[in-house]
C-alpha cells in the first residue's frame, strides 16, 4: 500500500521466531521485503509458513515477503545489528 515497514510494525516478540537464530528485514521497493533468516537446528518449512502467515496479518497482506536464508547477518562497522534496512526514499 506504499507504506514502509518499521520496527514498531514488526515487533516480533512471538514464538514464530523460536527456531531462528537471527533475522533482518530489508526493503528496497514498496510492496516487497526481504527477510534474511539464520536458522537454528530445529527450523523447518513449517516455521517459514508460520512466520509468513504472522507477518501477513501484521502487514494486512499488503507486502510480498521474500525469504533469504543466510549463515549470518552482517553487522555495522560498530558491531551493531540492524533489524531493518530501509532503502526506500521518502519521496518515492
Amino acid at each position: 500500500d506504499g507504506n514502509k515497514i518499521s520496527m514498531t510494525a514488526v515487533n516480533m516478540h512471538s514464538e514464530i521466531f523460536n527456531h531462528v537464530s537471527n533475522y533482518q528485514f530489508e526493503q528496497n521497493e514498496k510492496g516487497k521485503c526481504i527477510l534474511r533468516i539464520v536458522k537454528d537446528d530445529k527450523y523447518t518449512n513449517r516455521d517459514e509458513q508460520k512466520i509468513h502467515d504472522e507477518l501477513m496479518k501484521k502487514f494486512n497482506s499488503s507486502i510480498e515477503i521474500i525469504f533469504e536464508y543466510v549463515d549470518n547477518i552482517v553487522r555495522t562497522g560498530r558491531g551493531k545489528q540492524r533489524f531493518i534496512i530501509q532503502n526506500i526514499n521518502e519521496l518515492d
